[in-house]
């Protein structure tokens, strides 16, 4: 017992201190794979996912909302296709990606309440600020301006335009509201009815812009393009019709605020007029001389009355409301055989109410016979004097004359003719002088005072030419009516040519035939050749419209003819012409799709001179090729389908085209290619259903 004992302190007294820590040990091998869980509960169903979707051509964008305020601008406007399908702004979901821009402008007000000018916050359409999409399969997003919202007033009306453009699809919208919730205000000088009358469907900017509504938001006084300086400016160089008739386009709800004198919109259609000295070449001093910058024009161009009232200005000559409005109605035309001279019944009327023109004779009336027609081919014209005219009813406006023999129908004439009168009635002015109780348009439209000279043309009010179809041998066949003079007169609101006694193209015709050419009026310079264009009016009517778009000269010569004085005579060309709408839409002028291939076979072929003088250069004291020394030498003809569609297609290549489908004997190939149905159908090419 006591041994054990002493061994245990033994031990116990002899243990040293601690030694190093150990180093760690290797790492273990693996062990094997447990086995798999059991499958936990099934989680809640996810929100839906977006895929893409298949949509079609073309874009559609609707604004439904805008808010405007100091701090900012948003806009909500939904996106689709063509047929109302939701698009994907970004292109991501939908076919196509589709910009979207921006203009917002607040509108100032006149000071008797109504509409004024905009002013634009975007100084040009945006698309920096940020789009946010609320839904994308509506197709619904927001865009918030980037543009400062300054000169902001709650209580002017905001307008907002957006265009989207898809591929070469473009769409626009508009939204107008007052922020304080009051009634918005409408801008409108000009309706779009009236631009679109000349010009079909009004386009800017490649397509962008349709609506002058759309216009006037960018183009105001504050971004240096202001639209009524502008574009009066651009129409003064090229207008079809009388600068001075400004309801021609202003026909809104505030279509009379032209007659509101101001120095900007009136400069722009009066540019030659100055205001301070010394005046420019080329300008002229203002009427009343030198004016102070900030003049009130109003003092003597009030709306109507004053020195010269703004109305009473342009309201001049045929202008003027009250100014005679004749109209001939051709009644009846017998004695029609061959070699007869006709007997014409018409009446006559002025504001529609019969005139006598017993008690108030017209100027001129001349009748022109042309036939036959299926295609005139030659006509004869003969004035008719006024005591040769025999009253029917004069009470009632109906009269008879018989045509002379100078004009009677030809000998050899078959099948049917037409006859159709030109007339007009001009006032006289006083010998010279303007005469008590005469005013602008009776007698001129700068006429002063009475015993004041007359500083202005008489001006000549003509009958809309009527014509009258009548049998020579079998039944009437009318010619065929190609055009409407209320087409045209969509442009040029009261066409009327050489001194403006002539106005309906279908009178125009009976001149204008296949058969004549440019040949009495072109220059005659002594040892020159030249080549007369033909005036038949299918080819005259498509150069002068075509104008800037021809690809060779095109000139014609008017009045005056040639002289010794001026050999080169009146030369006019037409290829700085700019016609305001596409040259492929047919039907703005023609009655029906009457310019289809083929083309029937009666109709003739147009013809061309070539004219050669003789004469030598120098020859005697003037430059004029004498009559006897100024010849035809070549005759062309160009047949009826090759003549209309070269007119327009006048590139030298598209005629060598049309000769090479064109036989010995004048007959086309044109149809085979270009006829219904075919490759290059006519229709199909001008862009018509």
């Amino acid at each position: 017992m006591r041994k054990a004992f002493v061994l245990v302190v033994v031990a116990a007294a002899c243990e040293g201190p601690p030694g190093p820590a150990g180093g760690t040990g290797s790492a273990g091998s693996d062990g094997e794979t447990g086995g798999e869980g059991s499958q936990g509960p099934k989680g809640p169903i996810g929100p839906s996912g977006t895929s893409p979707w298949v949509v079609g051509g073309g874009v559609d964008i609707t604004i439904e909302s805008l808010a405007v305020s100091a701090t900012g601008a948003t806009v909500q406007f939904t996106l689709a296709d063509g047929a109302g399908r939701p698009l994907d702004h970004s292109g991501t979901l939908t076919e196509g990606a589709v910009a979207v821009d921006f203009v917002l402008a607040q509108l100032a007000v006149q000071p008797d309440g109504s509409p004024a000018q905009y002013s634009s916050y975007t100084p040009s359409p945006e698309s920096s600020g940020t789009f946010t999409t609320i839904d994308v399969a509506l197709g619904r997003y927001t865009y918030a301006f980037a543009a400062s919202i300054t000169g902001f007033d709650a209580t002017r009306t905001q307008t907002v335009l957006a265009v989207a453009t898809r591929a070469s699809a473009i769409d626009r919208a508009e939204l107008s509201v007052r922020p304080d919730a009051g009634a918005v205000a409408t801008r409108q000088l000009v309706t779009d009815q009236t631009c679109n009358s000349c010009h079909g469907a009004l386009t800017a900017h490649a397509g962008r812009y349709t609506s002058t509504e759309q216009c006037v938001l960018c183009h105001q006084p504050q971004g240096g393009h202001d639209f009524k300086v502008m574009v009066h400016e651009l129409h003064a160089s090229g207008f079809p019709q009388s600068l001075a008739r400004c309801e021609t386009c202003h026909a809104g709800a505030q279509g009379t605020r032209w007659m509101a004198a101001a120095t900007e919109p009136c400069l722009s259609c009066h540019t030659t007029t100055v205001f301070a000295t010394p005046v420019p070449s080329g300008k002229r001093l203002h009427g009343g001389g030198a004016q102070p910058a900030n003049i009130n024009c109003a003092v003597c161009h009030p709306t109507s009355g004053g020195l010269a009232g703004v109305s009473d200005s342009h309201y001049t000559l045929a202008l003027d409301p009250d100014a005679p409005q004749l109209a001939i109605a051709i009644q009846s035309v017998t004695n029609t055989a061959p070699g007869a001279q006709p007997l014409v019944t018409f009446r006559i009327t002025d504001h529609g109410a019969p005139r006598n023109l017993t008690l108030a004779p017209l100027t001129s009336i001349r009748a022109t016979l042309a036939g036959p027609n299926n295609d005139f081919a030659t006509y004869v014209q003969a004035t008719i004097a006024n005591n040769t005219l025999v009253a029917v009813d004069a009470a009632d406006g109906v009269f008879q004359f018989t045509i002379p023999v100078s004009a009677a129908v030809p000998a050899n004439a078959t099948g049917s003719y037409s006859v159709g009168i030109e007339a007009y009635w001009s006032p006289t002015c006083g010998n010279a002088t303007c005469e008590a109780g005469e005013n602008s348009h009776s007698c001129a439209a700068d006429c002063g005072p009475p015993g004041t000279p007359v500083t202005a043309s008489v001006p000549r009010f003509a009958v809309l030419s009527p014509t009258f179809a009548f049998a020579v041998t079998g039944a009437v066949q009318a010619r065929r009516t190609i055009v409407d003079a209320t087409k045209c007169n969509g442009c040029h609101n009261d066409l009327s040519f050489h001194g403006g006694g002539r106005k309906n193209p279908n009178y125009c015709v009976f001149c204008h035939n296949p058969t004549n050419a440019n040949d009495e009026r072109i220059s005659r310079f002594e040892g020159s050749t030249v080549v007369a264009e033909s005036v038949d009016f299918r080819v005259m009517i498509h150069k002068i419209h075509m104008g800037d778009r021809l690809t060779q000269p095109y000139a014609l010569g008017g009045n005056p003819t040639p002289t010794a004085q001026n050999p080169a005579g009146t030369m006019v060309s037409f290829n700085d012409l700019h016609y305001p709408r596409s040259a492929a839409e047919c039907t703005a002028c023609h009655t029906t799709t009457n310019f289809t291939l083929p083309l029937p076979a009666s109709y003739l072929p147009s013809t061309l001179v070539e004219l050669t003088c003789s004469e030598p250069l120098g020859d005697d004291a003037d430059q004029l090729c004498g009559p006897s020394y100024w010849n035809v030498t070549n005759t062309f003809q160009l047949q009826p389908q090759t003549a209309a569609c070269t007119s327009c297609h006048d590139a030298t290549y598209v005629a060598t085209h049309a000769l090479l489908n064109t036989a010995t004997t004048g007959a086309e190939a044109c149809a085979t290619c270009h006829g219904p149905g075919k490759s290059q159908d006519v229709m199909v090419v001008h862009g018509l259903p």
